[in-house]
């Protein structure tokens, strides 16, 4: 068997990264310096946004007793678990709330895409 066949050539030459560079007569850099700049205090401002509104809303959270349902939820799916009861669907739906809602501010996080 040949150590590379068809298809890794084919993998090779459609996935490497494209080193090919055409000259543009300085296109791009009159391009990039007519697009408006990003003030930092731009980003300071919905960084600010974001940690006041993850504060606001865990205070919430605090406020309304909305830990003791997480709690309660936590302790009943391990608990059938360790007893191989099938949970609540209460339970499993505050969970899968929890988890959606934190991945969703994690991801907006990471885009920064805010406001």
């Amino acid at each position: 068997m040949k150590s590379t066949d068809d298809f890794d050539k084919f993998l090779i030459n459609n996935f490497q990264k494209d080193e090919n560079h055409i000259e543009d007569g300085g296109f791009t850099d009159k391009v990039l310096r007519n697009l408006p700049l990003v003030e930092p205090s731009l980003k300071l401002k919905r960084n600010l946004i974001l940690y006041l509104a993850c504060t606001i809303a865990v205070l919430i959270f605090i406020i309304s007793s909305g830990y003791k349902s997480l709690l309660i939820s936590m302790t009943d799916i391990f608990s059938n678990g360790f007893h191989l009861i099938k949970p609540s669907f209460i339970s499993v739906v505050v969970i899968l709330i929890f988890i959606g809602v934190s991945a969703c501010i994690a991801r907006i996080e990471y885009d920064k895409n805010i406001i």
